[in-house]
C-alpha cells in the first residue's frame, strides 16, 4: 500500500514527493574518505607487482 500512496504523491504532490526523496539521500551517510598513513586496510595485502613479461602485449619491433 505505501508503494501505491508513494505513486500518487509523485503525481499530486510532486513536492512533497521530492521532499521524501531529499531527506533519504541526506540519511544515507558516504564511507570516510582515506587520508594519508591509514594504509591499505587489507583490501591489497601489500606489495602490487606487474610483470610485463608475463602479459600478452605485442613487443616493439
Amino acid at each position: 500500500m505505501a508503494g501505491f500512496m508513494g505513486a500518487l504523491d509523485e503525481v499530486f504532490y510532486p513536492t512533497k514527493h521530492e521532499a521524501e526523496q531529499e531527506l533519504s539521500r541526506q540519511s544515507v551517510l558516504p564511507a570516510p574518505a582515506p587520508i594519508p598513513g591509514d594504509g591499505d586496510h587489507g583490501v591489497y595485502g601489500g606489495k602490487i607487482v606487474i610483470d610485463l613479461e608475463k602479459a600478452n602485449y605485442p613487443k616493439k619491433r
